[in-house]
């Protein structure tokens, strides 16, 4: 087994090896404001000027966007949430440990501006006990969920959005998804929620698995760090272990949800369409779209594909409370046919070919 493990940790070496000799040389990054170069060395960049990661003046709740999947969608997903940073006029961090997608997001993106910072997950010399959070192959998931708290700690930000920006995709315009993050701040300001977090899990488990994905934080109430170097064992895993076998971070703010005075609630935004990508057809229930409308969470391929209403449409849990930004189904197919599908990237010829001239071919819901 220790040799296994010793030939294992030899081939991850040497792709980062691979991964930082190929991330050498210059790229252009493109803002708002212009674009400038950066020189790459061994996936170290050298900025045209100095960015200051811990300036003062972070206009706050700052935005961590959690990335490490390189898969086709990937970029479209940060895209998205960068273009709402800006709207929401909001500071941010990338919290990723892939240096190959760092230099790939920083070589297609489009930025707000040219603050851009990206920080490692931290790992066992900052949080203690961090192996009584987890179980299985939740690891390093849970070093990346766990960093945006100590970070924000160890800097003062006493609010903070954790979000999972390399496979969530909210099909609204960037306006609207703002205005329903600014919805969400309000909400938990005025009703004291300490944590609060997108309804991802909660409905499609009946209420029983609370979940991070896309989760506003308020440490004001909450010592949190405390709370995560007070845990010496998994004893509280014993709670939830007859629906669950693996266990992350996601698992222990349900225990708190459910055990303790930490105020932990779930939101939605009706009539919206949104998408956490992965694999619709074969495993539905991990990767899907679904849409809120009117007191129930529809997901279409359950529904029209797998033709399984039972669990196609789902009752939203009890005490998940509603955001109404006039978001529609309608903008919401648009956006998905004009910005995410691929077949916006065709030519006049395959238009022909298929007949589909109008088909993710609408300029009004592209991405300027």
């Amino acid at each position: 087994m220790e040799m296994k493990s010793f030939k294992k940790n030899i081939v991850l070496s040497i792709k980062k090896l691979g991964w930082r000799i190929m991330d050498t040389g210059k790229i252009e990054i493109k803002t708002e404001n212009g674009s400038f170069n950066q020189i790459r060395f061994m996936g170290i960049g050298y900025w045209k000027h100095m960015i200051h990661a811990n300036r003062g003046g972070i206009e706050q709740p700052i935005f961590y966007l959690k990335i490490n999947r390189d898969a086709p969608y990937t970029i479209e997903c940060i895209q998205m949430w960068l273009d709402v940073i800006k709207d929401v006029g909001a500071d941010y961090y990338f919290v990723c440990d892939n240096k190959w997608l760092e230099h790939k997001v920083l070589k297609s993106c489009f930025f707000p501006n040219d603050d851009i910072k990206f920080i490692s997950s931290f790992g066992k010399n900052m949080i203690r006990n961090a192996e009584n959070l987890y179980t299985g192959n939740w690891k390093n998931a849970t070093y990346a969920h766990l960093t945006p708290f100590y970070h924000a700690k160890k800097n003062g930000f006493n609010n903070f959005w954790s979000i999972d920006a390399d496979d969530t995709f909210f099909l609204m315009n960037s306006e609207r998804i703002a205005t329903a993050l600014k919805c969400v701040q309000n909400y938990a300001f005025e009703s004291c929620m300490d944590i609060t977090s997108l309804d991802m899990w909660l409905s499609r488990t009946c209420g029983q698995h609370w979940s991070f994905g896309i989760t506003y934080v308020d440490t004001t109430r909450v010592d949190y760090i405390g709370i995560f170097d007070t845990v010496s064992s998994q004893a509280w895993m014993k709670s939830y272990s007859d629906i669950e076998e693996i266990f992350n971070l996601d698992w222990f703010f349900t225990f708190l949800r459910d055990k303790t005075e930490v105020n932990v609630g779930s939101f939605y935004v009706n009539h919206c369409w949104f998408v956490h990508f992965g694999n619709f057809i074969s495993n539905p229930i991990y990767g899907w779209i679904n849409y809120w409308d009117s007191g129930k969470i529809h997901y279409p391929i359950l529904e029209s594909v797998y033709n399984n209403m039972e669990i196609g449409c789902l009752n939203i849990a009890n005490n998940v409370f509603s955001i109404d930004v006039g978001a529609s189904k309608e903008e919401g197919m648009k956006i998905l046919e004009n910005r995410v599908c691929k077949s916006r990237y065709f030519k006049q010829q395959q238009h022909r070919l298929f007949d589909n001239e109008n088909f993710a071919n609408d300029k009004n819901f592209f991405r300027i």
